[in-house]
């Protein structure tokens, strides 16, 4: 397996932009590219990153990275519906490779929260191409933007650890039976720069809350042995007067019904699945604000 990178002389040395979105986007390309390109004796796997100018649809400057192999390539109908939520190729590409499906979904979320756009070439057994069209913004080394510049620039913070944002007041308590929700929601809080301890149902959710100190809590309504509602109940029970948890109910239910209920529960507020990472943004944002931090930059010739 041999990994190369090459960038394109006439890019600036540096440029506006959020490393944290670019690097995960990256990461998640380079690092399938890699997972899904085996190789053999007679054809070494070949992975390769290109970073060159372009011109968006719009006509402004952008850099387009690319991300090609040599892999194992794709269908026409697997391409068609790649960055929905948990698509992989087969039953047997995941026995084989293992992962949830989940990085190109939030790979193409990233790219347009950075105001650009993300699209896969492939054909089965010859390979895939990833290209990643992102605003061209040159900069001057050792600048930063200020805050009131456009949010796309303006990374999120890294999450902190359990300890450290408890002690901030900032950890959150989330309660989902599912796995695979629990591992979706889990890393788009920590994409948004929350950490976050998870419980299983609402019985283990209560516990933990018990013995623990959570700023906010996000629960699924309807869990084994103690639903959302009942853990909402018993939590505004034991609760102190001067102390109420932001309570915010995750439900597959978004109709009037189901909304007066979580309200006549105790829940503060709520989001419909699937939840969009965005939504999910401005919920926390609204509840529980992570502190501000200004944009940084990247340098595209590493």
């Amino acid at each position: 397996m041999t990994l190369s990178v090459w960038v394109a002389p006439e890019l600036p040395q540096w440029v506006f932009s959020d490393p944290v979105r670019l690097r995960q986007v990256l990461l998640n390309l380079i690092g399938n590219a890699i997972k899904f390109t085996p190789g053999t004796p007679e054809q070494p796997g070949k992975v390769v990153l290109h970073v060159e100018s372009c011109h968006l649809t719009d006509g402004q400057k952008g850099m387009r990275l690319r991300v090609a192999d040599n892999g194992i390539g794709m269908t026409p109908k697997v391409v068609a519906n790649l960055f929905q939520p948990f698509v992989q190729a087969d039953a047997s590409t995941t026995r084989k490779f293992g992962g949830t499906g989940l990085g190109l979904s939030i790979s193409q979320r990233l790219v347009i929260l950075m105001g650009g756009r993300i699209r896969v070439q492939s054909q089965l057994t010859q390979g895939s191409e990833f290209t990643v069209e992102l605003p061209l913004l040159p900069a001057l080394a050792g600048r930063s933007l200020d805050s009131t510049r456009d949010h796309i620039l303006s990374p999120r913070p890294s999450a902190l650890s359990g300890a450290q944002a408890a002690a901030n007041g900032q950890l959150i308590l989330l309660a989902e039976d599912n796995e695979i929700n629990r591992d979706v929601l889990s890393e788009q809080l920590r994409m948004l720069g929350y950490a976050a301890e998870v419980a299983e149902d609402g019985a283990i959710a209560f516990e933990m809350w018990q013995n623990g100190c959570y700023a906010l809590l996000l629960t699924d309504c309807h869990m084994p042995n103690m639903d959302g509602f009942a853990l909402t109940h018993a939590i505004r029970a034991n609760e102190p007067s001067n102390a109420r948890l932001p309570i915010i109910a995750i439900t597959g239910n978004a109709f009037h019904g189901a909304v007066q209920r979580c309200q006549a529960s105790g829940m503060d507020d709520f989001l419909s699945k699937p939840l969009r990472l965005n939504d999910l943004a401005l919920m926390l944002n609204k509840w529980l604000p992570l502190p501000s931090s200004p944009a940084t930059l990247a340098h595209p010739h590493g």
